[in-house]
C-alpha cells in the first residue's frame, strides 16, 4: 500500500513549493489572505508585506485608476473566472508581464469565503512574441508597416470603406534621385535619409493613416474615411513640402524631392490590387511630366489639380531662380492727376505665370 498523503499536507506543501508560480488567496472583501514564496519570488513582495492588504500593488498605476484589481473580483464571483494577461509591477518598480486567472472560492456548503488567484512572470515569452510581430509586420530599417502587413491593412480598409461609404485615398511616393544619394554618400548615409523621411511622413499624416514601405526608396500613404478626393492632394502638398526640407547627415546637408502617385477606392478601382496598380501609373506619370509634384489617376480631377501643381512649381522655381521683376507703378489723383502714393507690383517672366490671377497660383 503507498503511503497515505493528508490532502491538506500535500496541498500546504504544494502551496510552498511552487517557486514559479504566484499562489495568493483573498477574503470576501479583497484582502490578501496567504501568499506563497512563488508570489515573493515573481513581485518582489514578502508575505508580510501583503497579508491584510489589498493586492493593488502589483498592479500598474493606469489599471490601479481604471480599477482593474476590484473587477477582476467580479467578473470572478459573476462567471467563475476572470482570466489576467497583462503588466504587473515588482516591488522594485519594474513591470512585467503576468499570466493569471482568478477563481472564487466556496465552503462545503457553498457560501464564498474568498478568492484564490494563480499567476505567472511571462515577460520572456511576451518580448518574444512582440518581436516577432514587429519582424513579421513591420519595417526593419525604419520601422514602418511593411508589404505582408500593408497588404493585410489595404484588404482591411478597402472592406471598412465599401461598407461605410467612404473613400480610401491611396498615394504611391517615391524620393526622386535617391540612387545619387547612394552613390554620392554611400548606402548608410542612404539609411538615415530614409528612416529622416519616414519620420516626416508620420508626423505629417493623421494617427489613422497607415504609412508603410514596400521597399527601396518606394513609400505608401492610405488615407481612409475620407470624404472627398480632394484631400489627397492637400496630403500630397505637404508631403511634398516636408520631405523637400533639408537634411543634415554626417555634416553633409542632403536636399531630396518626392513624387506621388494618387488613387481613389472605389473610384479609380474596385479591389486594391488595381488600386495599387493606378495609384502606381499615376506616380509614373507624375515622374514624367515634373518630380517634385503629384498626379491624380481619376482624369476629370486630375485635369484642375494638376494645373494648380504645375504652377506651384513653377513659382517655386521662379522663386529659386529669382525670376521676376519689381516694377513700381503710380496712383493717380482724378481731381487733379497729382500722384497720391506708389504701388509695387512684381512682374514674373514666366509667361504662364505672368498670364494668371496670383490667386490662382497660390
Amino acid at each position: 500500500m503507498p503511503d497515505q498523503i493528508d490532502p491538506r499536507s500535500l496541498l500546504n506543501s504544494i502551496f510552498r513549493s511552487a517557486v514559479d508560480f504566484a499562489i495568493i488567496t483573498f477574503d470576501r472583501r479583497g484582502n490578501v489572505t496567504t501568499w506563497n514564496s512563488g508570489a515573493e519570488h515573481i513581485t518582489g513582495f514578502k508575505a508580510d508585506e501583503m497579508i491584510g492588504n489589498p493586492a493593488d500593488a502589483i498592479f500598474t498605476p493606469e489599471d490601479r485608476a481604471a480599477h482593474v484589481p476590484q473587477r477582476e473580483f467580479l467578473v470572478a464571483l459573476t462567471t467563475g473566472r476572470a482570466a489576467d494577461y497583462r503588466w504587473h509591477m515588482h516591488k522594485r518598480g519594474k513591470r512585467f508581464w503576468a499570466d493569471g486567472v482568478m477563481s472564487p472560492i466556496f465552503n462545503e456548503v457553498n457560501q464564498h469565503i474568498g478568492y484564490v488567484k494563480i499567476m505567472r512572470d511571462v515577460t520572456e515569452k511576451k518580448i518574444a512574441e512582440t518581436d516577432m510581430y514587429k519582424l513579421i509586420n513591420f519595417d526593419a530599417l525604419t520601422g514602418l508597416v511593411n508589404r505582408f502587413a500593408f497588404d493585410l491593412r489595404l484588404k482591411d480598409l478597402t472592406a471598412m470603406v465599401r461598407r461605410n461609404g467612404q473613400l480610401l485615398i491611396m498615394q504611391s511616393i517615391d524620393l526622386d534621385r535617391f540612387k545619387e544619394i547612394n552613390d554620392t554618400l554611400g548606402h548608410e548615409a542612404g539609411d538615415i535619409l530614409l528612416k529622416h523621411v519616414a519620420q516626416r511622413m508620420r508626423q505629417t499624416v493623421r494617427d489613422t493613416d497607415v504609412v508603410a514601405r514596400l521597399g527601396g526608396d518606394e513609400f505608401i500613404v492610405l488615407q481612409p474615411n475620407m470624404a472627398s478626393a480632394e484631400a489627397g492632394g492637400e496630403l500630397a502638398t505637404k508631403l511634398i513640402e516636408i520631405i523637400s526640407r533639408p537634411y543634415h547627415i554626417d555634416g553633409h546637408e542632403v536636399l531630396i524631392s518626392c513624387s506621388i502617385g494618387i488613387a481613389v477606392f472605389p473610384d479609380d478601382a474596385d479591389e486594391p490590387t488595381k488600386l495599387l496598380k493606378r495609384a502606381d501609373l499615376a506616380l509614373y506619370r507624375a515622374k514624367q511630366e515634373s518630380r517634385g509634384g503629384y498626379h491624380y489617376f481619376t482624369m476629370g480631377l486630375d485635369a484642375a489639380v494638376h494645373k494648380r501643381n504645375q504652377h506651384l512649381v513653377q513659382l517655386r522655381e521662379a522663386e529659386g531662380r529669382k525670376d521676376f521683376r519689381l516694377e513700381y507703378q503710380p496712383q493717380i489723383s482724378c481731381t487733379n492727376e497729382r500722384p497720391l502714393s506708389m504701388e509695387a507690383l512684381l512682374r514674373f517672366n514666366n509667361p504662364t505665370l505672368a498670364s494668371q490671377p496670383l490667386e490662382d497660383v497660390i
